[in-house]
């Protein structure tokens, strides 16, 4: 193979060794991304509507632009939103058109993802995830850990519209793409049975 006593070769040797386990490290966590981390998905899934409202802020905050523009915006920015939210959902095509009747705002208080707020248990073929909203609920604990009392702060609440930026489980299915969200089981039909 290579002669190990010219530093050349040897140099060569650990050069192709640091390669191989980069390689390896990269392909693991790509693996583990795509189908194990229930968390990057919906840090994903929920930066969309952050990010549509940052962008909508900043037009909202101009004022040489007409009403007209802004609303044009919104509605641009929400579509932008559902295209990049699509990625993430397991039926897109189904998913967008209700996605379409069910955003009308970019709320204030969509959630950032927290290990504290988050609850996730494995399932056969993915994971279910509760989330709170950590600025709405807090809960008094015992020494167990268990819940005492929990109090919601309701003039909050009543700001938030979509029910995702509150309470709500999540349903994450496994699929050969990596893992998506159930967002017609999670959040419309959620939506849906509330009203």
């Amino acid at each position: 193979m290579y002669n190990t006593k010219n530093p050349k070769n040897l140099f060569k040797i650990i050069i192709y060794l640091i390669l191989g386990i980069l390689s390896v490290y990269f392909l693991i966590t790509f693996i583990y991304n795509t189908y194990f981390n229930p968390l990057l998905i919906l840090k994903k899934y929920y930066d969309t509507m952050f990010y549509a409202r940052i962008y909508y802020l900043n037009v909202l905050n101009d004022n040489t632009l007409s009403s007209n523009t802004i609303n044009d915006s919104l509605k641009a920015y929400l579509n932008k939103m559902i295209e990049e939210r699509k990625k993430y959902v397991l039926d897109p095509k189904t998913s967008e058109k209700l996605m379409k009747e069910y955003y009308i705002h970019l709320d204030d208080d969509a959630i950032s993802i927290d290990t504290k707020s988050l609850n996730i248990k494995k399932v056969n073929n993915g994971y279910i995830v509760h989330i709170i909203n950590g600025d709405l609920v807090s809960y008094d604990l015992d020494s167990k850990g268990n819940i005492i009392k929990r109090v919601i702060k309701k003039e909050k609440l009543r700001k938030i519209k979509y029910p995702e930026n509150k309470e709500i489980t999540f349903y994450i299915v496994r699929t050969w793409k990596g893992l998506k969200i159930d967002w017609i089981k999670s959040v419309y039909n959620y939506s849906k049975n509330v009203d």
